[in-house]
């Protein structure tokens, strides 16, 4: 009974530093207000579409809207309350291609 009770106290010890680690690694901090400028081709539809839509779903994402607009490209700007490389892997792990060698990031 005393090994039982002894695996026990172990696994719950490990569970919560299990835990705790997680919350350290995945700590939000909303006072972070990251202004991001990213351009989509104005002629494809169903980009922007699916962009706009992803933006919604973001929980750190607290605030975007359209900068300028031509028939070539259409301008975001994005108030996003992470880290860009947060950022950036959010948006690509929902599908999205993001080109980050300009000033002003390009979705593909």
């Amino acid at each position: 009974m005393e090994i039982k009770e002894s695996l026990e106290k172990i696994i719950k010890t490990l569970k919560t530093d299990y835990e705790n680690q997680w919350k350290k690694i995945n700590q939000i901090n909303t006072s972070i207000k990251l202004s991001l400028t990213l351009s989509l081709n104005s002629q494809n539809y169903d980009l922007i579409k699916k962009f706009e839509k992803e933006l919604s779903n973001l929980d750190l994402v607290s605030n975007y809207y359209i900068d300028n607009f031509s028939s070539l490209v259409t301008i975001y700007k994005i108030i996003y309350n992470g880290t860009p490389d947060k950022f950036i892997q959010e948006i690509e792990n929902n599908g999205l291609k993001l080109d980050t060698s300009f000033g002003i990031w390009r979705i593909r």
